[in-house]
């Protein structure tokens, strides 16, 4: 029977059997110390580009995550400040009961934990709350922040005007030529029309979202090719005002705002039909343009789109009701043959003097047979919110009705 080695002869001799694997461990090392260098660079040399920015974005995403918890604190702090007077005598009742030992500490605990739970589960409870609905509320703005656009372009009037109405006016950083409304815009660089948008200065503002007109198809495909995120718009009906309203806060990242915005137009809305339901509605022609002081190339709305729906939500009958069109070309004889009670003519792209104004009203003149003529039911309505769907709507359907049915809003 061999002699029994002890632990630490055991290991040494285990060391002894390794030499010859330490030994050609230590000459590949030795011959391939470049290689690992060259490995060591090759693994490192990204870090020195990407940690920098990983940590720029933790630290932000730490700022944004304390404000939100700034925000809650005050509100836990207060609940807490509810328990602790009721917390403290209990507290010292355990203190004094668990100097006994172990098993009076845990009986001290059990009975601690039973007094605050039982008569205070509201407190605890609504701590909990606010805990829960804080982190909700962090992880769905966090998210929202992410996909917030921070520079908006916008080529289409109505959709700045609904930016600027639901708080996307600092994200917008461009509009078309044609906005004037709200004020704030006039400090704006312009990017072009419908027909003319300036395509190379829009790529050179790197927005990350361009709001553009339907028809726009060659402009989308070049943003589109560019990598820009793009929101193609069209002109509907008045029912399709408040879910476009309600669809740029989505895009946007202000979906309640657009909501309360969206809701405020439907109640005027609702508000004037009430107001004129029931009346008779007299048939009505809204003239959207002509030559100044001249009944020639006058056009008038067709039977579809928002303007139409104004006509008919005021009170109205809208004379070319049956042309599925938005506009119509009307001659002297189809205005004469429609008969117009009422007319409505709009002058949305240019403020208008009295003198102006009695000379436009003249121009009617020629056709004195036509009942509104006769009878001094032209109206001539002045304001660019008349012919834009957008947060202003309401203002518009408000002047329809008033010039339609005056003895409904006396």
């Amino acid at each position: 029977m061999g002699l029994s080695m002890t632990p630490a002869q055991k290991i040494v001799e285990k060391g002894v059997g390794l030499l010859p694997l330490a030994n050609w461990l230590g000459n590949v090392v030795r011959l391939r110390v470049p290689q690992c260098a060259t490995i060591v660079r090759f693994v490192t040399s990204p870090l020195v580009f990407f940690v920098p920015f990983v940590a720029f974005r933790f630290a932000s995403v730490v700022a944004f995550v304390a404000s939100r918890f700034a925000s809650v604190v005050p509100f836990v702090a207060s609940r807490f400040a509810s328990v602790v007077p009721f917390v403290a005598p209990l507290l010292v009742s355990f203190v004094a009961e668990a100097v006994g030992g172990p098993v009076s500490f845990v009986a001290s605990f059990a009975k601690l934990l039973a007094r605050l739970v039982a008569p205070r589960r509201r407190a605890f409870a609504s701590v909990v709350a606010a805990l829960s609905v804080s982190i909700v509320a962090i992880g769905s703005a966090s998210a929202s922040e992410a996909q917030r656009p921070a520079r908006i372009i916008s080529l289409v009037p109505a959709l700045t005007e609904i930016l600027f109405a639901v708080g996307a006016g600092p994200q917008v950083v461009a509009v078309s030529s044609y906005d004037d409304d709200p004020p704030e815009v006039s400090a704006l660089p312009r990017v072009g029309a419908l027909l003319d948008p300036d395509t190379e200065r829009i790529l050179s503002m790197r927005p990350d979202l361009v709001l553009i007109y339907g028809s726009q198809t060659d402009l989308q495909r070049q943003l589109s090719t560019a990598g820009i995120r793009v929101h193609s718009y069209r002109h509907g009906g008045l029912a399709d005002v408040t879910p476009a309203i309600r669809e740029i806060g989505a895009l946007t990242g202000h979906t309640e705002e657009a909501a309360q915005v969206a809701e405020r137009i439907e109640g005027r809305l609702n508000t004037i039909r009430r107001k004129v339901a029931g009346r008779r509605r007299p048939k009505t022609l809204l003239v959207i343009g002509r030559e100044p002081r001249s009944l020639r190339n006058l056009d008038a709305s067709g039977g579809v789109g928002f303007l139409h729906d104004l006509v008919e939500l005021a009170g109205g009958a809208n004379v070319f009701t049956g042309v599925p069109r938005q506009a119509v070309r009307a001659s002297s004889e189809m205005l004469l043959a429609n008969a117009p009670e009422v007319i409505l003519d709009l002058f949305y792209s240019r403020t208008m003097s009295a003198t102006e104004l009695r000379e436009e009203r003249a121009a009617w003149s020629a056709l004195p047979s036509i009942p509104a003529v006769r009878n001094g039911r032209v109206e001539l309505l002045v304001g660019d919110y008349l012919v834009v769907p957008g947060p202003r709507i309401a203002e518009a359907a408000e002047t329809f009705a008033r010039a339609i049915h005056p003895d409904a809003f006396r």
